[in-house]
């Protein structure tokens, strides 16, 4: 993924986990977060009840091997951008990331 999000320009930082990210306090220069629902360690819907009990208001766009309704309906009433399957959609991410950047607008 992250050579995609290069190759359209995005800068990216890569983690292995939840707390691996957390522990490097990106979240303060996080402009949109991409993760894996099923991380090891945390989970991706732990990682952002985490955020925003922290006050941080970051975009997340899921994505995920295993569709759960219930996980999807979730993270989606959190807050999240998106919930998308994998092998996700280029144009679909791309569509993403222009909302959270506020590019598809106008």
């Amino acid at each position: 993924m992250n050579c995609y999000l290069e190759s359209c320009g995005y800068n990216c930082a890569t983690f292995c986990t939840a707390e691996e990210y957390l522990s490097a306090n990106a979240a303060r220069e996080t402009a949109c977060l991409i993760v894996d629902v099923q991380l090891p360690g945390m989970k991706g819907p732990e990682l952002q009840d985490r955020l925003m009990a922290e006050g941080y208001r970051i975009p997340i766009i899921f994505v995920t091997g295993y569709c759960d309704e219930q996980i999807r309906n979730r993270v989606l009433r959190a807050g999240a951008m998106a919930y998308l399957t994998k092998p996700w959609c280029e144009s679909a991410l791309s569509g993403c990331l222009e909302r959270a950047f506020g590019l598809g607008a106008g």
